[in-house]
């Protein structure tokens, strides 16, 4: 009789273990589903997306600077909120993205975002933005400040002003610097360090990070061009929800004086500083960004769910 039993129970355990595995295997395949697609704007460009966990109320959208791509997100595309899907894409003439020869419109990013929001269907929105690309967000929320769909933003080591007022030349001749050494082989190899190694700080040279910037070589010259030219004051948004300035404290591009400047502009703001950090503190430092900045995330989403 004790044998039959401790049989039985044998039986049961095993049974039990092998539900508990397919079903943690079923809901492991749905926490990491995975969509790519290409969303085609209101003036017929297409651009490249990912998301992970697509499809729910509450999507996190990261948006990279010049010279990057959606890859540049890989540490934190890789971090999902469990309640969020997480969205990367590459911004136009970047990436898989289409390849143009632009006007001068100063709407374009702003096309770009309402085309990735609505390709989201979510209801809850919160934009993070690395050097141009929180330009593209910041330009975005000053249009629409009273977009409900916005719930945070998430501002990282960029301008409170475009062109950045603060570095000395302006903008203008960083791109003929760019243009002349986009194809070198060692600002290629410091990237890619930065990515083989990136809970390492490297601090690289102007030609290699925004060349490369974590793997996206840019493929038109031209729609850099029309980004840095965009000029766009964000001096006194209206927009009242709550803002993360995220900022490398190693950043030699940006002046300090900015912080102060973007801390003025968003009322509902706070800095958050990363020690070990230059201009790119996402992929160089991206255990402390990402501690950082899931700690404002877990404090904007508290209650909306």
């Amino acid at each position: 009789m004790r044998v039959k039993k401790v049989l039985f129970l044998l039986v049961l355990t095993i049974f039990i273990s092998s539900f508990l595995v397919d079903a943690a295997t079923k809901s492991s395949v749905i926490s990491i589903a995975e969509q790519t697609d290409f969303v085609i704007t209101s003036d017929k460009r297409s651009l490249f997306v990912s998301s992970l966990t697509p499809g729910k109320s509450c999507a996190i959208i990261f948006v990279h600077g010049l010279f990057g791509s959606s890859q540049v997100w890989f540490q934190q595309y890789l971090n999902w909120h469990p309640n969020c899907s997480t969205v990367v894409y590459d911004i136009y003439g970047h990436g898989l993205s289409t390849v143009i020869k632009p006007k001068r419109d100063d709407t374009v990013q702003i096309k770009d975002l309402l085309a990735i929001m609505k390709w989201t269907k979510a209801s809850k929105i919160i934009l993070v933005g690395h050097n141009y690309g929180g330009v593209a967000i910041q330009q975005y929320v000053q249009k629409y400040p009273s977009d409900k769909r916005i719930v945070a933003l998430s501002l990282v080591d960029t301008f409170a002003r475009n062109p950045n007022p603060y570095r000395q030349g302006g903008d203008q001749p960083i791109i003929t610097l760019l243009a002349s050494t986009v194809f070198l082989q060692e600002a290629f190899i410091a990237c890619q360090l930065a990515l083989i190694n990136p809970t390492e700080p490297h601090e690289l040279s102007i030609g290699a990070w925004e060349i490369l910037a974590g793997s996206g070589l840019i493929t038109n010259l031209q729609a850099a061009n029309q980004i840095i030219l965009t000029n766009v004051s964000f001096v006194g948004s209206k927009f009242t929800k709550p803002v993360q300035i995220v900022y490398g404290a190693l950043d030699s591009i940006i002046s300090p004086q900015n912080w102060n400047e973007m801390k003025n502009i968003y009322k509902n703001s706070q800095l958050n500083k990363i020690l070990v950090g230059t201009h790119s503190p996402h992929i160089q430092s991206p255990t402390e960004f990402n501690d950082v900045f899931q700690k404002f995330l877990d404090k904007v989403t508290k209650g909306l769910f």
